[in-house]
């Protein structure tokens, strides 16, 4: 049982405490008395208690007051403490670290936080990959141990060798560590990975990007994954859109080019006007294209602009607006003369 003492505490000290007081005992506020304020320490933890603390507020009074954190800890254990709770305190509770570890392993611990564990409690890392190797070990896991473990990294990778890993297993290694890159380049290739796979390799690993490329070549690549490549890969644009030319881009492939990669933006424009530009591709290359906006405009003029195609204009171009909004009443006056004519023949 933890005995209470009551000192005869200074005026400015109890000033602080009828503050806290009159302001409705506030949670933070007592968990701050706790941490800071050691006259008011016990009295500040009483009143935490007729709250009926968090799990956390109980973690937060073992980490800053030495001198209540075993009563903290038993009314932790009173409260159905999680494995996360445990984990937590193992990590940044030291002096309870043998005890929240024995509870620990039998509380429905996660491969993530014994990874977690692994990771940041070194003390207990050779405990923690045993019992992670009992439990059932994840790629997941081991990627995430082959990227933030060292001292681990052989024993994981080869592990994740064996277990047959996913291309995003792989990609995500390659990406990451660089002393296994090539290593896992190698596995990974023989596991046919899509354009897709091959695309985040060539636009985010430099030293595969030659490779990489060959392969995606090889598979036939899509538009989608092209245009991706020639907006993040400016060393491989032109050769992308050779490739890109020849699978018959459509219109909102092409319209994307031009918004977005502004090296390419009149190949783009010769080739959406092989294709035969709509008044659609025009008020959207209105919008979002300012440099071939006025010819787009012309564009729109002389094709002609339907009612709701001069109203996008309107909506979206300062330049613009103007003239399509007397369009828009020319529009509006015609009808209106259809109708009287209407009206005179069936009379």
């Amino acid at each position: 049982m933890f005995i209470f003492n009551r000192k005869k505490l200074s005026p400015e000290i109890e000033a602080i405490w009828e503050e806290v007081k009159n302001k409705g005992y506030r949670k933070r506020a007592l968990l701050a008395l706790i941490r800071k304020v050691e006259p008011l320490r016990r009295r500040a933890w009483r009143e935490l208690l007729r709250q009926r603390p968090s799990n956390e507020d109980l973690r937060e009074v073992m980490s800053s007051s030495a001198e209540l954190r075993m009563a903290a800890w038993r009314q932790l254990l009173r409260q159905k403490p999680t494995s996360y709770d445990f984990k937590n305190i193992l990590e940044y509770i030291e002096p309870l670290r043998v005890k929240a570890w024995r509870r620990l392993r039998w509380s429905g611990v996660t491969n993530l936080e014994l990874c977690d564990i692994i990771r940041y409690v070194k003390p207990y890392r050779e405990k923690a990959w045993r019992k992670l190797m009992w439990q059932g070990v994840t790629p997941d896991d081991l990627v995430y141990l082959i990227i933030h473990v060292p001292e681990l990294r052989d024993a994981s990778w080869e592990k994740l060798k064996k277990d047959k890993p996913e291309p995003e297993d792989l990609y995500n290694v390659m990406n990451s560590v660089e002393s296994l890159r090539r290593e896992a380049w190698h596995v990974f290739e023989k596991k046919r990975p899509t354009n897709e796979y091959l695309r985040k390799i060539i636009v985010n690993i430099v030293e595969l990007r030659d490779e990489a490329w060959e392969d995606f070549l090889r598979l036939r690549p899509d538009n989608y994954n092209l245009t991706m490549i020639m907006h993040d890969v400016p060393e491989l644009r032109y050769r992308a859109w050779t490739v890109f030319e020849k699978n018959n881009p459509g219109n909102e492939d092409l319209r994307y080019i031009l918004k977005n990669i502004e090296t390419l933006r009149d190949l783009a424009w010769d080739k959406l006007n092989v294709h035969g530009m709509t008044n659609k591709d025009l008020c959207f290359i209105i919008r979002d294209v300012p440099s071939l906006a006025d010819k787009a405009w012309r564009r729109l003029k002389k094709q002609g602009p339907n009612r709701d195609e001069l109203v996008f204009v309107t909506k979206y171009s300062r330049d613009f607006r103007r003239e399509a909004e007397k369009m828009l009443d020319e529009i509006k006056l015609k009808r209106k003369q259809e109708d009287v004519v209407t009206k005179i023949k069936n009379l």
